[in-house]
């Protein structure tokens, strides 16, 4: 989705919108007012006042990165920065995304509550066969590696009420 930046944004950048101007800034985890992180910013914009486009939910990839497959990703206590160590107090703990492989990301920002695994369901449902390593998401978004079929799935839901639906990434 295309936002207004408030500020210079690097491309795969945390961005929040500002509640105040309706401008687009780098997220912080230990600045109130720089949370909660709503996107991963696809380009960047090179100064305040430029138009860029904002990934809020779906895949980016960078060549640059070195993400650990599977694990969550979190937004740092550095402006813009993403991280797959939590922040500890004073900051505050946001899951953006799931590293898909070790330059891709889902993302899919945690805007509240706990981060939730599919483990849980698909135990209960039988409906990913064992053994299975399942990483933990952010309560919409799971990556799932089948190993018996050496078959990676992202499994998503909209809200908690929903059921669990599977995607095949190849």
């Amino acid at each position: 989705m295309p936002g207004l930046s408030g500020e210079a944004i690097p491309r795969g950048a945390a961005v929040y919108m500002s509640a105040v101007d309706g401008l687009w800034y780098l997220a912080d985890a230990d600045v109130a007012a720089a949370r909660p992180t709503v996107g991963i910013s696809a380009e960047g914009a090179s100064v305040a006042g430029r138009v860029f486009n904002i990934i809020v939910f779906g895949l980016i990839a960078r060549s640059d990165w070195t993400w650990t497959r599977g694990d969550p990703i979190y937004v740092s206590i550095a402006a813009g920065v993403l991280t797959q160590t939590a922040p500890v107090a004073p900051g505050v703990p946001q899951q953006v995304a799931v590293a898909i492989t070790a330059t891709m990301i889902h993302v899919n920002p945690q805007l509240g509550g706990e981060a939730l695994s599919l483990m849980d369901y698909e135990v209960q449902t039988g409906i990913i066969a064992e053994p299975a390593t399942v990483s933990r998401g952010n309560g919409h978004t799971v990556v799932v590696h089948n190993e018996t079929e050496e078959r990676d799935w992202i499994w998503s839901r909209t809200d908690l009420d929903t059921k669990w639906a599977g995607v095949e990434y190849l």
